[in-house]
């Protein structure tokens, strides 16, 4: 079984530098989700798609995303 809550963003940084990861959908259209990777360095956007509902993380697999951010930093 999973959960999904309506309206929720996942906003990672490291502490003291710039975001590294936001997903959120919390723009007036409550079905258009975004995910943005961001240069951990500069706190550019270097990526930003918009998804569909089914395809919004778990909270455990944006953890897994992050991992795989930050291994190199």
């Amino acid at each position: 079984m999973r959960v999904r809550c309506h309206s929720y963003a996942y906003i990672a940084w490291m502490p003291g530098q710039h975001l590294l990861l936001k997903y959120h959908n919390l723009h007036r259209d409550h079905d258009e989700y975004h995910h943005r990777i961001y240069d951990p360095v500069t706190g550019e956007e270097i990526f930003h798609e918009i998804l569909e509902r089914r395809q919004f993380p778990t909270f455990s697999e944006v953890l897994d995303e992050l991992q795989l951010l930050t291994e190199n930093l």
